[in-house]
């Protein structure tokens, strides 16, 4: 299911990179699983951020595990990839990580920004995740 859901995120929704973080167990930090599409320039299974407190408002991927939202504002994970998404896996049931998606600011993409249509569907999708987590435990 949720990579499904990446795969919506890359080809449907268009990002050019979409990678899976999952949480340690004490909750500290994200740890990269997997990615689609372009290269974010490193081995995703080798990348790691702090999970922070919701007092550091601009880290998006901390954000939408913590407050259990997605969030599309803040400082971008990676300085080339703008604009960005990051949604959380688990928003009612316990989150267990997120799906960061930028567009690399080299496209013509990332000149519009997230329109409405975008921004409705990383709700649906973050929904849609939060019952499958539900449902399947």
């Amino acid at each position: 299911i949720i990579t499904s859901v990446m795969e919506a995120i890359a080809f449907g929704l268009e990002f050019d990179r979409v990678m899976l973080m999952v949480s340690d167990s004490g909750e500290t930090t994200l740890q990269g699983k997997m990615a689609l599409g372009e290269s974010f320039g490193i081995d995703p299974t080798r990348f790691s951020r702090a999970i922070l407190d919701e007092s550091h408002d601009a880290h998006p991927d901390s954000n939408a595990f913590t407050i259990r939202s997605v969030e599309m504002y803040g400082d971008p994970v990676f300085e080339d990839g703008w604009p960005f998404l990051a949604i959380p896996i688990g928003q009612n049931a316990n989150p267990i990580g997120v799906i960061y998606a930028d567009i690399l600011q080299s496209s013509s993409k990332s000149k519009d920004g997230l329109n409405e249509r975008t921004q409705l569907a990383a709700n649906v999708l973050a929904d849609l995740l939060d019952q499958a987590l539900l449902i399947n435990g």
